[in-house]
């Protein structure tokens, strides 16, 4: 199944360049087909409940701690009534990267 990822971040906090983290409040889109729902477009809405579809679980693999999550799925359809599982997911939290700091403070990560 392809899932089309969009990551967002809206805002960049305290980056602590001698532990390589920094916090941040992310928005994090994913986007997949869910066929069993063509079609089905009075069926479907804001009140999906996902456990009931297949879901690739994303996750956050440079996370640090336990960031706090809010995510919120729907069903969209494209022109041909094509159905699409949508989620949307805020994060806040602490993140680690290695940052090359070969022009600091001019870097670009």
């Amino acid at each position: 199944v392809k899932v089309q990822v969009c990551v967002q971040f809206f805002k960049v906090g305290e980056i602590d360049t001698l532990k390589e983290q920094y916090t941040a409040d992310v928005i994090v889109r994913a986007r997949w087909r869910e066929p069993s729902l063509d079609g089905k477009l009075n069926e479907c809405g804001d009140n999906v409940d996902i456990k009931k579809y297949w879901n690739p679980k994303l996750y956050i693999e440079n996370s640090y701690g336990d960031p706090k999550e809010m995510f919120r799925y729907r069903v969209v359809f494209n022109d041909k009534g094509e159905a699409f599982m949508s989620e949307k997911r805020t994060v806040k939290g602490t993140f680690m990267e290695n940052l090359e700091l070969d022009d600091f403070p001019f870097d670009v990560q």
